[in-house]
C-alpha cells in the first residue's frame, strides 16, 4: 500500500521539485544580476570559506571571545560554522528554549537542549550558567506565567520540563502601586 501511494505522487512530486529548480535558479540570478545577496547566501558563503582550514585557523586565532545569543534560534549550518571558528574555550552562547516556537530560519532548539543536558553547573569548559532571574517583570506577572508554563510545558511541547529550574524569578524590586 505505501508503495502504492508513492507511485502515485512520485509525477505530483517531480513536477514540484521541477518548479522549486526553476524558481531557484530565477531568483538566484535576479540576485546575481542586481548584485546582492541575502542573509541565507552570507550563511552558505561563510561555510564555504570556513571549508578551507587556513581560513578558519586564521578567524580561530583572531577571536578571543565569541558570543552567541538567542541560541535557541539556531541551526545546524550556524552551528557548524561556529564549530569551525571556535577553541575549547572561547564560545558562549545565551538562549531561553521556551522563547524557541517559531523554527525561525530551520532553527533546531534540540541543540540548544543537547548543550542545556550535557553542559554541567560546575567550573568547567562546558559550563552552564542558569539565568533565573527576570529584571523586567513584577512578580505577580512572574507568578501567572510560571504557574500556567508549569501546567503546560513539558520535554514533549516546549522541549523543556518546566520546573523550578525553570522558572523566572523578580530580580528587582517595583515600588508599590498607589
Amino acid at each position: 500500500v505505501y508503495l502504492e501511494d508513492l507511485r502515485k505522487v512520485y509525477p505530483a512530486a517531480r513536477y514540484l521539485e521541477a518548479l522549486i529548480r526553476e524558481f531557484d535558479e530565477k531568483f538566484c540570478g535576479a540576485k546575481k544580476e542586481k548584485k546582492i545577496i541575502d542573509f541565507n547566501d552570507i550563511e552558505h558563503y561563510a561555510l564555504e570559506i570556513l571549508e578551507h582550514e587556513e581560513a578558519a585557523a586564521e578567524y580561530r586565532e583572531k577571536f578571543t571571545y565569541i558570543f552567541i545569543d538567542e541560541f535557541q534560534d539556531s541551526n545546524m549550518l550556524r552551528e557548524i560554522i561556529a564549530g569551525k571558528i571556535c577553541r575549547e574555550n572561547n564560545l558562549f552562547m545565551v538562549g531561553d528554549v521556551k522563547q524557541s516556537i517559531y523554527r525561525f530560519r530551520l532553527s533546531r532548539p534540540e541543540l540548544f537542549m543537547e548543550k542545556y543536558d550535557t553542559y554541567t553547573l560546575d567550573d568547567s569548559i562546558c559550563q552552564r550558567v542558569d539565568l533565573h532571574k527576570n529584571f523586567r517583570s513584577r512578580p505577580e506577572v512572574l507568578d501567572s506565567v510560571n504557574y500556567l508554563f508549569e501546567q503546560i510545558m513539558q520535554r514533549g511541547l516546549g522541549g523543556i520540563e518546566y520546573d523550578d529550574n525553570a522558572a523566572l524569578y523578580a530580580g528587582a524590586d517595583f515600588p508599590a502601586e498607589p
